[in-house]
């Protein structure tokens, strides 16, 4: 008998692994099966737990645009032109039978070696040499949302491929992993910032910034993925903290190339007198607040959670209102569906799971106010969050 404290690691003993998967166009699904699909990885041996987190990020990111893009044909630009316009988009076409009831088609295969995620869907699919030409850095604007959701699958993955004209994407993983040789501990941050070379006098050239997404965080310093090599021996990186800009002055400890075909920018943070020589005009007291924050909101992230509901559901794509006790929720949602016992909403700013008060118009008639409870909150894309809620109670007019 063996002894009870004895853990025996199975997932040494996987020589080869397969998985189909079929899921319904559903928002609510994405969540889920990220976290089945990492669960899966990790338990056959195929990723480890540091890995995990990138793996999960990257399959979210080929999903959604599975289920978003692929599927209901929700595009990319509706995000750049109008908040409004691409959830009213995503919430018709989630009722709508000719694109929701498409599938979404997982394969995944382990040989030992290497994990490969094959994703297909149903859509049009689209001309991927021409989204990363758009996203190329040089350009004043920031890449477009599909083009930087390519490169972070690229950053996170050993390989990206796709095939079927846009409409299957392959990611695959190898192993040994590389063993993770940073004394401070970091954070898994996916976050889009602007990084600018300092000169030598101190200013910032801001014409030569680059595009790019962060990787992960410490106390210490920031790891970001980006096209091209770095220009100065000291950056100001700009990234969004809240809604608010935040100017973080670092120095370029190494740039190298990854195996993405990305560079990978490691920074440390500056301090002290070398900061103070950054200043230039950029509020920097907010420095370290600004990294606190951000390390407490990953700790604190919401987790995903399925939902299987008990009544029949109807699209439902309406203007709503929204308050709760939380300030930082938004006031306004777009309503997609609706059923006797819940409702699922869109939002371009996370909602606390906390019990709201829901403002619901009906055509011809006095609004309905209802008290719920939120039960998921879960990214759809970059500033643009699916929300479910459960029915507790008509509140009092």
């Amino acid at each position: 008998m063996s002894h009870p404290d004895h853990v025996v690691d199975l997932s040494s003993a996987v020589q080869c692994e397969r998985l189909q998967l079929q899921i319904p166009t559903r928002l609510e699904w994405i969540a889920a099966t990220v976290e089945h699909l990492a669960n899966r990885a990790v338990q056959s041996g195929a990723c480890d737990e540091k890995r995990a987190t990138k793996l999960s990020l990257a399959l979210h990111e080929a999903l959604t645009n599975s289920v978003v893009h692929g599927n209901l044909g929700v595009a990319s630009s509706l995000k750049e032109e109008d908040d409004d316009a691409f959830m009213q988009a995503l919430a018709q076409r989630s009722g709508d039978p000719a694109y929701c009831n498409r599938t979404v088609g997982i394969g995944v295969d382990f040989d030992g070696e290497r994990c490969q995620w094959v994703l297909t869907d149903e859509g049009d699919g689209f001309d991927v040499e021409r989204v990363l030409r758009d996203g190329e850095p040089g350009k004043e604007d920031l890449p477009r949302s599909s083009g930087r959701g390519i490169m972070l699958m690229r950053a996170f993955m050993d390989e990206v491929q796709y095939e079927a004209g846009g409409r299957r994407v392959l990611l695959s993983m190898r192993r040994p992993f590389k063993t993770d040789q940073r004394q401070d501990p970091r954070v898994e941050v996916r976050r889009p910032v602007r990084v600018g070379p300092i000169r030598a006098d101190g200013s910032v050239d801001w014409h030569a910034a680059q595009e790019g997404i962060t990787q992960d965080l410490s106390e210490g310093g920031i790891s970001i993925f980006q096209k091209e090599l770095a220009r100065a021996d000291r950056v100001l990186i700009a990234l969004d903290v809240n809604g608010h800009t935040r100017y973080l002055p670092a120095e370029v400890r190494h740039c190298r190339q990854a195996e993405s075909g990305l560079v990978e920018l490691g920074c440390r943070f500056l301090t002290g007198t070398a900061a103070e020589a950054t200043r230039q005009g950029h509020d920097l007291a907010g420095v370290q607040e600004a990294v606190a924050a951000l390390l407490n909101q990953q700790n604190a992230g919401p987790s995903s959670a399925g939902e299987r509901r008990e009544h029949r559901r109807v699209p439902y794509a309406e203007h709503i209102k929204l308050a709760g006790a939380t300030a930082s929720d938004p006031t306004t949602a777009l309503a997609r569906d609706l059923s006797h016992g819940g409702i699922a909403f869109l939002t371009t700013a996370p909602v606390t799971r906390e019990v709201k008060l829901l403002t619901l118009p009906v055509k011809n008639r006095k609004a309905v106010r209802v008290r719920v409870q939120v039960v998921r909150c879960n990214t759809v894309a970059e500033g643009f969050y699916d929300v479910g809620a459960c029915f507790l109670a008509l509140a009092e007019s």
